[in-house]
């Protein structure tokens, strides 16, 4: 689907769209009303709006279509919404619980001779020199508020599941001419062939334009190619009695809108064209995969065999950028990528990452970290690069990004000199492409890791052996292996100690 705007043409034309607007605004207001209190009857309904407001057949249904959009459209809004408050509740219920208990066990390690114990507390008692209070005292203020915050969000939730649907309509100025297939330029009512537009004007205002209103309109400022494209493809119409096919010129639906903006009218053009054919191999011969951080996308592409072409990074930062600079950004990253796709002809593979559940926990969170994964454009990315490859033909593939980091540095960073996202993108193109990820085998016959398992059951057991180390000591060491072996050694021999006392 593409959607071109422009703001030059005619001022009879400006003249109707104002008319008709105030109109299609009282028309769609009716309507959403009309759907809001149980009309499911779409016939009886469209019949309903000529008779009210004077329009035909086709200008009704646009209305009908638009409020329904709108009415589905806040449903889905208020669910979220709903869900949204839900994850912030149990992520203020979680902090608080942690707090009360964390509190709990301060007081009672310094209620005893604490000089003398081995373990410490996690919540330590001092004083702030700014302030002059304590931090028992400061905890205590945030649990308290805490739970001023917990029952403003219950109630709301209770409030918001027995409130009914708000529809919101702008005051703005706006109007639809909805397309359909087997129309003269996939529009009944508005026909615009690239140069010149004949419109059926409504009964309401066929006393100050006529019955129909022709004007010559100049080339939109871009996309004119695709317009063409779209008034080029031939379609069929389909006989319902007999089911013969008939051939006609126009086979793609146009749907007209027209909106204000900075007090400027403005006219966009959305047509649905055809999925180009794609052009890339199948999976098996290579993958590119891609790691999407906050400032850097790491990419690896990889051959039949699953090994290493090439590598690389690309700059992400989008932090305290405005909307323009992002999506500038955004857009030139994508075409890099699709450009390295296309020079070798192989799929994109791309972590399906999911951060509604971590930015319900914001409030509980750091101001850095809440910062940082606020401006983390991943969504936009990620319509961004679907985008660009649907248009060149690109396949494009999601995996589980489980364990992909931790399997990058394990097993790719030291054996191909890579970073972390680079390595982990390695890790994604071989995933996209089926091919097998276990672990070397020095590691799993130290750790006993059962065959018959998944391979994600020995990661797990090793990233339990390796916690808490730091992943620089992947690269400070030239063979890691040397440092892990000793902590894998130790592990199996306090295992096979406890097994023999229980024998």
């Amino acid at each position: 689907m593409k959607t071109y705007a422009t703001d030059q043409f005619p001022v009879i034309l400006q003249n109707f769209i104002a008319d008709y607007s105030e109109v299609y605004r009282f028309a769609l207001i009716f309507t959403v009303n009309q759907r809001l209190k149980g009309s499911s009857n779409k016939s009886k309904l469209n019949t309903l709006i000529q008779q009210t407001f004077k329009i035909n057949k086709r200008q009704a249904g646009a209305v009908i279509a638009d409020a329904d959009g709108k009415i589905n459209s806040a449903k889905k809004c208020h669910v979220n919404h709903i869900k949204q408050l839900e994850g912030k509740l149990k992520s203020a219920k979680d902090w608080l619980r942690k707090a009360e208990k964390s509190l709990k066990d301060s007081r009672k390690h310094y209620s005893g001779k604490w000089q003398n114990k081995k373990q410490s507390t996690n919540l330590k008692l001092f004083c702030y020199l700014d302030t002059h209070r304590t931090s028992w005292q400061s905890k205590r203020f945030a649990i308290h508020h805490k739970k001023r915050y917990i029952t403003h969000l219950e109630s709301q939730i209770s409030a918001l599941k027995t409130a009914p649907i708000q529809v919101t309509i702008s005051k703005q100025p706006d109007c639809l001419f909805l397309g359909s297939k087997g129309e003269t330029c996939g529009n009944q009512v508005f026909q615009f062939d690239g140069a010149t537009l004949k419109l059926r004007v409504p009964e309401c205002l066929k006393t100050k334009y006529g019955e129909i209103l022709e004007c010559s309109v100049d080339p939109f400022p871009y996309g004119q190619d695709k317009l063409e494209q779209a008034l080029s493809t031939p379609g069929f119409t389909t006989n319902k009695k007999t089911g013969y096919q008939a051939p006609i010129r126009y086979g793609v639906a146009m749907t007209h809108r027209f909106y204000t903006k900075d007090l400027r009218w403005f006219w966009a053009v959305t047509v649905d064209l055809s999925i180009p054919k794609r052009v890339t191999k199948p999976r098996q011969y290579g993958c590119i995969g891609i790691d999407i951080n906050p400032k850097s996308i790491g990419y690896a592409a990889v051959d039949h065999d699953g090994n290493l072409v090439t590598k690389g990074r690309l700059s992400f930062d989008v932090s305290s950028k405005r909307r323009g600079q992002t999506i500038a950004i955004i857009a030139d990253v994508c075409n890099s990528l699709v450009n390295l796709a296309l020079y070798f002809g192989v799929p994109i593979c791309f972590e399906n990452l999911d951060f509604n559940t971590k930015k319900t926990q914001l409030r509980e969170r750091g101001k850095k970290y809440s910062r940082m994964l606020s401006n983390f454009a991943y969504s936009r990315f990620i319509e961004q690069l679907v985008l660009q490859c649907g248009n060149a033909g690109i396949e494009v593939i999601r995996r589980n990004p489980a364990w992909s980091s931790f399997l990058a540095l394990v097993k790719y960073a030291r054996m191909y000199g890579m970073g972390s996202n680079e390595a982990a993108a390695l890790v994604l193109a071989r995933r996209a492409m089926n091919l097998s990820e276990r672990l070397p085998r020095s590691i799993t016959a130290l750790l006993g890791v059962n065959p018959r398992k998944h391979v994600w059951s020995g990661i797990n057991q090793l990233n339990k052996v390796l916690t808490g180390m730091s992943r620089h000591n992947f690269y400070s060491v030239s063979n890691w292996e040397f440092k892990v072996k000793p902590l894998i050694e130790s592990v199996t021999q306090i295992e096979s100690e406890a097994s023999r006392q229980a024998l």
